[in-house]
């Protein structure tokens, strides 16, 4: 049986060993990093690694995946193409700052003639045409084009509406010769200044299959004001549009 003297050291120890403890435990608690959306660590009531849960990013099984509808090559005559694809964001609170694609066109016989590749900003619920103009093709002609959406988006959760909301489009006026020209008013209608805005154009016949496509872009726009947008293109089409589109787009800024 142990002595007193030994029980009483053996107590000593055990309470220093407890104070030590405690005091690494205060220590690691006062240094250890807080649990955040960027540790990459699933903590906090995150549903993956830094996404879902209070963190603005959102995991990938959380959204509806983007859409590549169509995609197509537009002549324009002299050995000149252009290229327009049209993908749409069907989530509706979830927008992508980044969203990487490649386009390929191929000739009559499927065979790959030159692919690009960018990446591209999607507010929720929004469709926009991407637009590629003086593809080069050297003395191939295309036929079809493809798109091939590289990688999963990072999505973020967004309670507000795009910017886009306010902008309207309106009194478009089309001419065709001697080179065709689409004119039209863009006003912005919201509250706040709009700043750098890019506008694409399609042009469709009566079937509404789109066979031109167009860009401009707007630096600012104020509360209220309206400003004329124009849309060129080198040459002649064979009939004039049955029907005109427009689209706008504001980039978003990505998070740090």
């Amino acid at each position: 049986m142990a002595s007193w003297s030994t029980r009483r050291q053996l107590t000593y120890f055990f309470g220093f060993f407890a104070v030590l403890i405690a005091a690494l435990a205060l220590v690691a608690a006062m240094f250890w990093p807080k649990p955040s959306c960027q540790d990459h660590r699933r903590n906090q009531n995150e549903k993956g690694i830094d996404c879902g849960g209070e963190c603005s990013a959102v995991c990938a099984n959380e959204a509806l995946p983007m859409r590549a509808l169509w995609a197509r090559v537009l002549p324009l005559g002299a050995g000149a193409y252009d290229l327009v694809a049209f993908i749409s964001n069907p989530n509706p609170d979830l927008l992508s700052n980044k969203l990487p694609y490649e386009i390929k066109f191929v000739d009559q016989n499927n065979t790959l003639i030159n692919s690009v590749r960018g990446d591209f900003s999607f507010w929720p619920s929004e469709g926009f045409p991407i637009f590629v103009p003086n593809i080069n093709v050297g003395r191939l002609v295309p036929a079809r084009a493809y798109v091939d959406l590289l990688g999963a988006p990072r999505w973020e959760r967004s309670s507000s509406s795009s910017p886009m909301a306010g902008l309207t489009v309106m009194d478009d006026n089309f001419t065709n010769t001697p080179t065709p020209i689409l004119k039209a008013r863009l006003t912005n209608n919201s509250l706040k200044p709009i700043a750098k805005i890019d506008v694409r154009a399609l042009l469709s016949d009566t079937e509404h299959n789109v066979f031109a496509a167009g860009p401009t872009f707007v630096e600012q726009l104020g509360v209220g004001e309206t400003v004329d947008i124009s849309f060129l293109w080198p040459r002649p089409f064979p009939s004039p549009p049955a029907f005109t589109e427009f689209y706008s787009h504001v980039a978003i800024e990505p998070t740090q």
